[in-house]
């Protein structure tokens, strides 16, 4: 099958800089592709370019003609006025084209215009098609999509929406229309941990089309994607599988090359002993062996040019090291109206330590750490920083950088140098550390990238010393070679850290402990990163699971117990003929197996998979429901009546 997307040897320069080189990409139907390359490496570029939003300088991109292509732009727009729930049902173009279709069949079958067997034919494909496209309770189907995805208000305007449930908006869009091929651009910014693990699910599970993914989140990289294109210094080059391939290949890869290098600079120190000890007259084939030796020479300053031209950052911040308690907070309390964010919360901050804050968005993560800081005040509770304590605080919405200054005069602050601990630098050389070569250092910061913006605000915030820093989503937009540099940077830091963050490989990687938000007020700290938190969790779950049903039990013999001591005591005073007994002692058994029966039609409503097998099987799973709760209260009532007229 021929691919559905292909760009042959495109090409884009900005000015003088070119961030695509005669690149050639080709998508196939249904296949997940991710990928992958350093801020400014050209990545959303390409992927507008694939989706067809902007074409190329030079070079083609091909089409499959009719193809459905959906783009999660990082600054989606729409219409004013318009609300979430309108901007997502609005992109059932397709589904409401197949509704039509069917009908249409449905009206002439009912007037028998045409053939039968073709009449049904038609008929039956269009049904096919509106089951492919959602089924046929498309209302539920946006519901759902905007719910998963953490969009509460699906009433509201989306024009008086952050920029995160914007972006929220357009990704159930683009999910609710079901294209054929989905150029999502960082779509797991702005979504909670647990979100982010649905989303993957469903694009794996559910999702049909092809995906292109642009994305830092390594987790997501490595469940779903098939194959890897990396953009490097303008060139794409394909791997094979998902992330966690893709670094084994980089990783044989760099290993040979080193192995290269290393042979050709043995190479050079002989051929350079060699020329030192010969004399002036070369012979022909001197001459041919010191060409040999220039090339070489030639070769290992391209390698090492082109090492340079990767463009790492390099972060580094002084740490004074101050007390071991560095900050401490006692049964703090936040209230929003009726809301309560966390009660009775006690958080101890200490040197070393790294702790990772989850949660749902508007759970209170922010707010936690902003009292912390002491930047705004608690409703109860006792906050004490230690005296020796310094803090340093990255906002997600980078709101300290000014969007009318010069690059330099963020950080510089009107001087000519940078201090770090006890030393000064200056500030075109500080800022080369977070890749802001001259030619950026004059540059509006209005005009800067999501990923440079993101350098700029932790320039910003690295500068002087610190032993407390408080990070607010760091990773966002920032590419996998940052934030490693990043993640390098915290690990070796002598301080504590706190860092609210979705991204779970880099919480794993960083954290020591994890600060959990359920979003109903529940807190609780976790020993190690994410994974050890969401395993801790589940086996809470579990326990309290089990010492429930165990509670329940036991109260149900208590009171089967009492019953029968009660029937014994009184049995010739009891209300209940010898039927009614023995149907009241059978009942507890049958309540418990209700329950059951309850439990599994809940579950079986609240999995995302069913939502993707049409009306029928919705029907068929609510039905279940609402049978298996009336069975159970009908139990119940009983049980309450034998009981009362026992007396």
């Amino acid at each position: 099958m021929p691919p559905i997307v292909t760009a042959t040897e495109v090409s884009r320069a900005y000015g003088a800089r070119v961030v695509l080189d005669h690149v050639s990409v080709a998508l196939e139907a249904n296949e997940r592709v991710g990928l992958l390359g350093a801020n400014g490496s050209g990545k959303s570029t390409l992927a507008k370019m694939l989706a067809g939003i902007e074409p190329p300088d030079t070079g083609t991109i091909a089409t499959r003609r009719g193809l459905v292509v959906s783009y999660l732009d990082q600054e989606p727009r729409f219409a004013p006025g318009v609300t979430a729930y309108q901007a997502v049902e609005s992109a059932l173009v397709r589904w409401r084209a197949a509704m039509a279709r069917y009908e249409a069949a449905a009206e002439r079958v009912a007037r028998g215009d045409g053939s039968p067997e073709a009449l049904a034919k038609e008929q039956a494909a269009a049904s096919e098609e509106v089951e492919r496209q959602g089924g046929w309770d498309p209302t539920h189907r946006v519901r759902t999509f905007l719910e998963r995805l953490g969009v509460t208000h699906i009433n509201g305007t989306v024009d008086r929406m952050s920029g995160g449930e914007r972006r929220r908006v357009a990704l159930a869009r683009i999910l609710a229309e079901n294209p054929e091929l989905a150029v999502l651009d960082e779509p797991t910014n702005h979504l909670d941990p647990d979100t982010v693990e649905w989303l993957e699910d469903y694009l794996v599970d559910s999702f049909a089309g092809a995906i292109l993914l642009v994305t830092h989140d390594r987790y997501v990289l490595d469940r779903v994607v098939q194959r890897i294109v990396e953009i490097d210094r303008g060139r794409a080059t394909t791997f094979e599988g998902n992330y966690a391939k893709y670094l084994a290949i980089r990783e044989e890869r760099a290993a040979q090359e080193a192995r290269e290098e290393a042979n050709r600079q043995n190479i050079l120190r002989i051929e350079r002993d060699w020329l030192s000890r010969q004399a002036p007259a070369r012979t022909t084939k001197q001459k041919a062996r010191i060409q040999r030796a220039m090339e070489l020479e030639s070769e290992a300053q391209s390698a090492r040019n082109a090492r340079r031209g990767e463009g790492t950052a390099t972060f580094d911040t002084a740490s004074v090291r101050g007390s071991k308690r560095l900050l401490e907070a006692k049964k703090i309390e936040k209230r929003f109206g009726d809301r309560t964010l966390f009660s009775a919360l006690d958080v101890i901050v200490q040197r070393g330590e790294r702790i990772g804050i989850v949660g749902p968005n508007g759970a209170g993560k922010t707010t936690l750490a902003r009292i912390l800081l002491g930047q705004i005040s608690a409703d109860a509770g006792e906050i004490t920083l230690a005296p020796s304590a310094i803090t340093r605080y990255l906002d997600q919405n980078r709101s300290d950088l000014d969007d009318d200054s010069l690059v330099i005069d963020a950080v510089s602050d009107g001087s000519d140098k940078v201090r770090l601990g006890d030393q000064w630098m200056r500030v075109e050389s500080y800022l080369d550390r977070f890749m802001f070569g001259a030619d950026k250092l004059r540059q509006r910061v209005s005009a800067l990238s999501g990923g440079e913006r993101a350098r700029l605000a932790l320039a910003r915030m690295l500068r002087g010393e610190a032993n407390v820093l408080v990070l607010d989503e760091p990773t966002n937009d920032l590419d996998l070679p940052t934030l490693a540099v990043l993640e390098q940077m915290l690990l070796t830091f002598e301080g504590a850290v706190i860092v609210i963050t979705h991204d779970r490989a880099f919480l794993d990687r960083v954290a020591t402990h994890t600060i959990a938000f359920d979003g109903e007020g529940g807190v609780v700290r976790y020993a190690g990163g994410y994974e050890d938190y969401r395993s801790q969790r589940a086996l809470a779950e579990e326990r309290a699971k089990q010492e429930k049903s165990e509670r329940e039990r036991a109260e149900r013999e208590a009171a089967n117990k009492q019953s029968a001591a009660g029937a014994e005591k009184k049995k010739s005073k009891s209300a209940l003929s010898w039927s009614e007994q023995k149907e009241l002692e059978a009942l507890p058994a049958k309540i418990d197996e209700a329950e059951r029966a309850f439990n599994d039609a809940q579950r079986a409503l609240e999995d995302p998979t069913l939502y993707t097998q049409g009306s029928e099987g919705i029907a068929r799973a609510h039905k279940s429901h609402d049978l298996a709760q009336r069975a159970l209260d009908a139990l119940m009532t009983r049980w309450e009546e034998l009981e009362t007229k026992k007396g």
